[in-house]
């Protein structure tokens, strides 16, 4: 399941060939509410106008290496602000992380400034086993990002996990 975490305003609209989209005409902005499995509905979007990704805990098992998530996503290379459930985003951090040999342009989200993370809920507790390799992979995002002056201008952190130790390692 892929949303943005705002209702559907007043005078959305529900592609007739796309019934998992729908599409709010008043503001310009796309919520994708799929009820299918992620891979199913993302070739129908046109990933190269997105601007900000939410994405929830059910759809990260869906791209369980960090080339699959690459494969899904390189078109998004507009993308400039996402939201991602720690617990699980392992294999994704990784991949923003990735740069093409001979490049300093990263392979994801080459434009990406904002990172909002949040806890996220489906297997949440089973990820946590992976909490130091998730740390970890932060860390070594925002300082490749960083090396390669392509900086994450903000890393806004879920409250509930404002205490976390990794935070003051970023």
């Amino acid at each position: 399941v892929w949303a943005w975490p705002d209702e559907p305003r007043k005078g959305a609209q529900i592609s007739s060939g796309w019934g998992d989209l729908v599409y709010d005409r008043e503001s310009g902005s796309r919520h994708v509410l799929a009820c299918t499995p992620m891979p199913e509905v993302l070739s129908d979007l046109s990933l190269d106008t997105l601007q900000a990704i939410y994405l929830s805990s059910d759809v990260m098992h869906h791209y369980n290496l960090p080339a699959k998530w690459i494969d899904a996503f390189s078109g998004a290379s507009k993308v400039e602000r996402m939201s991602i459930p720690y617990h699980n985003s392992l294999e994704l951090l990784a991949a923003m992380a990735e740069r093409t040999e001979h490049s300093n342009e990263f392979d994801l989200f080459p434009y990406l400034q904002i990172i909002v993370v949040h806890p996220g809920s489906r297997h949440a507790k089973q990820a946590d086993h992976y909490h130091a390799a998730v740390d970890l992979s932060m860390v070594h995002l925002l300082t490749a990002r960083r090396d390669a002056n392509a900086p994450i201008q903000r890393l806004i952190v879920d409250e509930s996990m404002s205490f976390w130790e990794v935070w003051s390692k970023t």
